[in-house]
């Protein structure tokens, strides 16, 4: 079975889910279709398996950022991010193939939507958490939580699936900054006023 489950991971990331065939997997396994059907009625029933462990694996992670102290750290958010890349490559050709595989399938599109939206409201009390508790008018941290994992897992897809050539320690620091960065307390300056200016012209 687990040959089955490795190389159908294989084919949807290299030609998404749609595209992927029962033939195409057990020709890539090695294995006859009886052999499939033993262990699977449908190519859904696969992609479900890949996915088995997501919902509580990704709540957890999740949850690792929401306890990230107060003013944390670069560093300790880059470890988050790291943990997060590592859990995509995981769980990263389960999270594309069911994106294509929900236009068809209205059961799988609500449970992936209600494992989005309990990740997104953890990570966002992590912000609001970081951010020291203050929200901000107008801004729903559960956006920004759904944002972060859109963004992480799109570049994840450019970065593994596309083939960009970056090491790891280099990706997790970086997109941490944009996360780290949003949080920090910006400096307000005093906006200069067209009279000070004149005055700083005219003494020159």
């Amino acid at each position: 079975m687990q040959s089955i489950l490795d190389n159908a991971r294989e084919l949807f990331l290299d030609r998404g889910y749609v595209s992927t065939s029962v033939e195409d997997i057990t020709s890539a396994a090695g294995v006859s279709r009886a052999t499939f059907w033993t262990y699977f009625a449908t190519k859904q029933d696969v992609l479900r398996a890949l996915g088995e462990n997501i919902k509580e694996e990704g709540l957890a992670i999740a949850r690792h950022f929401a306890d990230l102290p107060a003013g944390a750290s670069l560093d300790e958010v880059t470890g988050w991010v790291r943990a997060y890349l590592r859990f995509l490559d995981t769980y990263g050709a389960f999270i594309n193939a069911a994106f294509q595989a929900a236009y068809t399938d209205p059961e799988l599109r609500q449970w992936q939507l209600d494992n989005e939206t309990g990740g997104a409201e953890t990570l966002g009390k992590g912000l609001l958490h970081l951010q020291g508790g203050k929200a901000i008018p107008g801004v729903d941290p559960a956006i920004q939580g759904l944002g972060i994992l859109s963004m992480l897992e799109r570049f994840w897809y450019q970065w593994r699936v596309g083939g960009l050539d970056l090491d790891e320690a280099t990706v997790a620091r970086s997109m941490a900054q944009l996360i780290w960065g949003a949080v920090q307390k910006q400096p307000v300056t005093k906006p200069r006023s067209m009279h000070g200016r004149q005055r700083r012209a005219r003494a020159k």
